[in-house]
């Protein structure tokens, strides 16, 4: 009984972390996609003269 137990609970604590590392991994995506657009529109704001 007590095994199975400490099993479980182990098992609960990696799939919080799994999902926990997965959500941050997300976030983090999500930063860089939103730096990345900024740095574009801002270096299109600066070359827009020799653009047009």
């Amino acid at each position: 009984m007590q095994i199975s137990c400490s099993r479980a609970a182990l098992l609960a604590i990696a799939q919080i972390r799994l999902y926990r590392r997965n959500s941050v991994s997300d976030e983090f995506k999500i930063q860089v996609k939103i730096a990345q657009t900024r740095r574009r529109r801002e270096y299109e704001a600066k070359h827009e003269h020799f653009v047009n």
